[in-house]
């Protein structure tokens, strides 16, 4: 018995926080501008054509909103916490095997005061970064004011390269290497590393 009181009277010295919940101190939507970076909606179809003629269609078979948080406790921490919203919408084809994956939320980088929209295809990927009005920040991108693609001429194109930071075999050849971006029609053009191209058919 002697033991137990002692134990209880140890423990009772070490103040705990199980019983303090978290408190959201803001929760932080996506503009209207800024989930108008990514134009596409759920089940569409969007044509493309290969730069050796033959065409196919990217299908969205994803187009979710979701909440997180900046709380990385567990709950029973307590402190303060802000929900910020996030979007990813995936586009699909069948052959060519693409998988492409867009996302952004609302949380700004504090220190750079940038958002960014990420872009993943396969296992290549790209971090777009825009300002508070939702304008793709041309510091480590290409832009172009006006390009000529299959004909059809876009405004306010951005070009980057794609990255793979989960495979360092440099034995694949072929890879989807660079794409041209805007928000008014997503995804032109997807440049490959052997110099052919898949570009939007409109």
């Amino acid at each position: 018995m002697k033991y137990l009181i002692t134990y209880l009277i140890i423990l009772s010295a070490f103040p705990t926080c199980c019983n303090d919940e978290a408190i959201e101190t803001e929760k932080i939507s996506l503009s209207e501008n800024e989930i108008q970076l990514i134009p596409y909606s759920l089940n569409q179809n969007i044509n493309f054509q290969h730069s050796n003629g033959f065409t196919f269609n990217f299908v969205v078979t994803q187009d979710t909103y979701n909440w997180n948080s900046d709380n990385y406790c567990d709950d029973c921490c307590g402190g303060e916490y802000t929900s910020y919203q996030e979007r990813y919408v995936s586009l699909e084809s069948e052959y060519p095997e693409f998988n492409i994956l867009l996302s952004l939320n609302s949380l700004q980088d504090i220190e750079f005061e940038e958002k960014s929209l990420n872009i993943q295809i396969n296992r290549y990927h790209s971090s777009l970064k825009y300002d508070s009005s939702a304008k793709f920040i041309c510091e480590t991108i290409i832009c172009y004011d006006e390009i000529v693609i299959n004909d059809n001429t876009y405004f306010n194109v951005i070009e980057c390269e794609l990255e793979n930071k989960y495979d360092t075999n440099n034995s694949i050849n072929l890879y989807p290497q660079k794409v041209l971006y805007n928000n008014d029609f997503g995804i032109i053009q997807i440049k490959m590393s052997n110099n052919e191209t898949y570009s939007l058919n409109n």
